[in-house]
């Protein structure tokens, strides 16, 4: 009975026992996006459900003698110890940021991880020094909590303080002991080579497949399509066989699938190998193999070209496009963007359909639609290491010897056009690289899907500059709600124009230190590029997410603090990428050329970081002078874009 899980709320959880991290188990390895995603989950919740109890999974220990004094209990941590240090490095940030008195010292050691001890230890104190031996991974998640959580709190509408107590008293962890005698690194290993779980969206296929149960041949187009959407690291014409893939996408491949099921049903069923057409039951499998009849799995890869897998990855995972697919196609419903909630809002809009067999066979049709879409009009990043991060490419078949192979060209054959719409996409991706909630996707998908994807390259651009343009002025540079507009009042608005205007802009959102959006900085980078095109002719989005202090908050020696006013404000503040900020820390700005300002290390910095080095090297220096100035300009360049009407 004493091996029985127990409920602990966080607080609860962190402000009783100890627990040891052993070294069988890796070490600390969550990024910035899954702390975020862990507020994230808590805050859509908080929303709907305040009065209820919020589950982030199970803590699994085996209670031992504390090897520094007999005379307590510490508990191993054989699965769960990357939550349960997040937890603990969030309440370090928070206790540093606004003070947590019951927050008494970090509750996790690890064993034989030195540095990590040393990191936490740091961490709580808030004495993080310029030249530590520190683990990184942790630095770069605690150095990102409070902004994380004020971006969360302002998106979803909660105070912060609403927030704080409903994460401390109303998010549970279910904490399960194992007996005594367990044999802990046989009961690790069977832990982390355990059969996967049954996911959301295999579930949510077998809901939709059972509507359409009453006939066999429905139920086949619907599971081969399905399928075939699902593997979102190959062009979904590479999932179908040959015969399929002309008949669904043309000779050259090229063309979108038709949207009516009946037609699509007609050119799979068409190819449908005789062993799969024959609906088979138990008994004639037994019968089969007894005599020595070879079954062939269907819409197994028999008869599919077998190439090398290709050489993209998605942004997005399958279960965050099913989402995407059903915004589009039900624009006055409210569809979030969110897999967590994949099957309950399936199941809402399924239920509120007078002809359910029409709205899956929809449905399904419009997946592999927006599919189509989504591969050639969205960015995928690249698998191989080279300059290219981003890919914007379209399939076509070509001919070799005979056969048809697949070959990958430029979207647009304009180069400097195809160059500029990667650089759009790639910008907002990186200013919100999770998964969910990708609303500017969702946006593009629209746009793409509304014009038949008959879209050049001007008008992708001009679009995307309106989207970009809407996020500023509707989101993130006005502070009265009344002005501030909801992601779902203007995704699916073909052109994505803004409501407001310059004159509603409050500049001083621009002077709010590390709480300013990362967004401003990536679309300033973006406005700067335009200046002068052919000086930043290699410059590329990479997951910049650290915005710092170019004069730093504590300078090293006896240089004089700069005044918050100036400390704080846009002209002083850059955005970096991961793990670039503690090399910065607290060097003053010329320390910080010299150290770190060579032409190779600027290249992979933003534009506005490499116009601040710049100056610094100029005039050796860097100033509340040079501050105002870099706002001043910051402010013009800004203004002038967003009244920018032609494309």
């Amino acid at each position: 009975m004493n091996n029985e899980p127990k409920e602990f709320s966080v607080k609860n959880l962190l402000d009783s026992d100890n627990y040891l991290i052993p070294i069988y188990q890796r070490n600390y390895a969550w990024k910035f996006e899954d702390m975020h995603q862990l507020l994230r989950d808590v805050a859509d919740y908080l929303v709907d459900n305040k009065d209820c109890n919020y589950y982030i999974g199970n803590l699994i220990v085996y209670p031992k003698k504390d090897s520094r004094d007999y005379s307590k209990t510490i508990y191993e941590t054989v699965d769960g110890q990357q939550r349960l240090t997040t937890l603990n490095i969030i309440m370090c940030a928070l206790r540093n940021t606004i003070g947590l008195d019951w927050y008494k010292g970090v509750n996790i050691r690890f064993d034989n991880r030195d540095i990590s001890n040393i990191t936490l230890s740091a961490i709580y104190d808030g004495n993080v020094s310029n030249n530590g031996d520190y683990n990184q991974d942790i630095l770069n998640v605690y150095h990102k909590v409070y902004q994380s959580l004020e971006s969360i709190c302002k998106e979803s509408s909660i105070e912060i303080s609403d927030f704080l107590d409903y994460f401390l008293n109303k998010v549970i962890i279910l904490r399960i002991t194992v007996p005594e005698d367990t044999d802990l690194n046989h009961y690790f290993e069977i832990m982390n080579s355990r059969g996967e779980q049954l996911e959301q969206h295999e579930v949510l296929k077998a809901n939709l497949m059972d509507v359409i149960k009453g006939s066999p041949e429905e139920m086949y187009v619907f599971d081969k399509i399905w399928e075939c959407c699902s593997n979102l690291d190959k062009y979904v014409q590479m999932n179908f066989n040959t015969d399929e893939r002309a008949n669904l996408f043309g000779d050259d491949w090229t063309a979108l699938p038709n949207q009516d099921f009946a037609v699509i049903q007609k050119s799979i069923i068409s190819c449908r190998k005789s062993a799969d057409a024959e609906v088979k039951s138990l008994n004639d499998l037994f019968a089969d193999n007894k005599n020595h009849v070879s079954f062939i799995e269907p819409n197994s890869t028999t008869g599919r070209d077998n190439e090398t897998p290709d050489r993209f990855h998605s942004l997005i995972n399958f279960p965050n496009l099913l989402l995407h697919v059903l915004s589009i196609t039900n624009p006055n419903e409210d569809v979030p963007l969110d897999d967590k909630r994949l099957s309950k809002t399936f199941d809402y809009i399924l239920k509120k359909q007078n002809n359910k067999i029409s709205f899956v066979k929809n449905y399904i049709s419009n997946l592999l639609y927006i599919r189509t879409i989504f591969d050639t009009f969205i960015l995928k990043t690249k698998i191989e290491d080279s300059d290219e991060k981003w890919s914007l490419k379209k399939l076509k078949a070509y001919d070799n010897r005979g056969s048809k192979k697949p070959q990958y060209d430029s979207l647009f054959s304009n180069d400097s056009e195809n160059n500029q719409v990667t650089l759009l996409l790639s910008m907002f991706h990186v200013s919100s690289p999770t998964m969910n909630y990708k609303y500017w996707m969702n946006a593009c998908l629209n746009f793409v899907y509304a014009n038949k994807a008959t879209v050049t390259a001007s008008k992708y651009i001009f679009f995307l500059e309106s989207l970009s343009k809407t996020y500023l002025l509707d989101r993130f540079l006005v502070d009265c709600k009344k002005k501030k507009r909801e992601y779902s009042d203007f995704i699916h608005n073909p052109n994505c124009t803004p409501n407001n205007s310059t004159s509603d802009i409050n500049w001083n959102l621009l002077n709010n230190g590390v709480g300013v959006e990362n967004f401003i900085f990536n679309c300033y980078d973006y406005i700067l590029w335009l200046q002068d095109k052919s000086k930043f002719s290699n410059f590329y989005y990479s997951y910049r997410n650290s915005v710092e202090h170019f004069y730093p908050q504590h300078p090293i020696g006896n240089f004089t603090p700069m005044e918050d006013n100036h400390l704080n404000n846009f002209g002083n503040l850059c955005i970096l990428n991961r793990g670039i900020n503690s090399k910065f820390s607290n060097s003053i700005p010329k320390a910080k050329v010299d150290n770190f300002g060579s032409a190779q290390e600027r290249a992979t910095y933003s534009i506005k970081l490499q116009l601040m080095m710049a100056r610094v090297d100029e005039v050796h220096k860097w100033d509340i002078y040079d501050v105002e100035d870099f706002f001043n300009k910051a402010k013009e360049l800004i203004q002038k874009y967003l009244e920018k009407t032609d494309n």
